[in-house]
């Protein structure tokens, strides 16, 4: 019984769509495809190329031509990648080679003057005491009168 009833829905459901011959569909932007355009199986296509007096021949020179585009577009695509990459590390070794003069040439200048303030440790040293020593020479005078 069950058999029965299987082999009954799939005649029933099966063979109307055996039986369609090269559907053609209309499918829009924002729909199941993500552009605009016409889904054909393959017997429509079929049916369409031989409408347009396609020959195989002319149909596989066609696709010829469309891959060696898309091969052209591809390889300059993959050309203007590889500029890129070479401009940025060719910019990149560039800086890094500016820096490295930088810290060279800052690293030459903290050397030629260090921090070696002695002189105006001296120097302040010798005018605290000349001040320091009248101060209390002054204080003690007026201490004395």
């Amino acid at each position: 019984m069950k058999q029965l009833l299987s082999i009954s829905l799939v005649i029933l459901f099966a063979f109307p769509a055996w039986a369609q011959e090269g559907v053609i569909t209309q499918i829009q932007k924002g729909k199941r495809a993500p552009f605009t355009g016409i889904l054909m199986d393959a017997k429509a296509a079929a049916k369409v190329l031989t409408d347009q007096k396609y020959t195989a021949e002319e149909c596989k020179i066609e696709m010829d031509r469309e891959l060696e585009i898309l091969r052209a577009k591809l390889e300059l695509d993959l050309k203007i990648s590889e500029i890129k990459l070479n401009s940025a590390n060719e910019k990149y070794t560039s800086l890094l080679n500016i820096k490295d003069e930088e810290n060279k040439r800052l690293q030459e200048l903290a050397l030629k003057s260090p921090n070696d303030y002695s002189h105006w440790w001296f120097a302040g040293g010798v005018i605290g005491g000349i001040v320091l020593s009248v101060s209390i020479f002054a204080v003690a005078v007026e201490i004395r009168n």
